[in-house]
């Protein structure tokens, strides 16, 4: 799915012109994300893109509830996350969920913060601009 997206982009991005009036608001339903359990993904939480591990999945109610990370403070050019104590778990629609992204890094000699690949990064601030 998460190529499909990205396919979608590579469309957008060449056959329009880079004026935000040629971005389109949202993605197409049928690029929406059906995460399995265990995905890895990001989604749209409090009015900002997240990152999160899929627990559950309630596909007749299309959505998935999500463990969500946290930005770690000082965070510079690589975006890197911890897990919060207390665990944030919400339910998400799956047409707030952007897409997969592959399992964070963990960084540090703690391995209590992980880094999010640049790649996947590139990929949710693309999606994320058309939501």
């Amino acid at each position: 799915m998460a190529r499909k997206v990205a396919e979608f982009i590579d469309d957008v991005n060449h056959e329009m012109e880079p004026t935000p009036a040629a971005i389109p608001m949202a993605v197409p339903a049928e690029l929406d994300v059906v995460p399995k359990k265990g995905d890895f993904v990001a989604a749209v939480y409090e009015g900002v893109w997240n990152v999160g591990k899929v627990l559950k999945v309630d596909e007749s109610d299309g959505d998935a509830k999500i463990s969500f990370m946290k930005k770690a403070r000082g965070s510079t050019s690589v975006e890197k996350f911890k897990w919060p104590q207390p665990p944030d778990k919400i339910w998400v629609k799956f047409n707030e969920i952007l897409c997969n992204v592959n399992e964070l890094e963990p960084v540090g000699k703690s391995g209590r913060e992980f880094k999010l690949g640049e790649d996947d990064h590139e990929l949710i601030c693309q999606i994320f601009q058309m939501k």
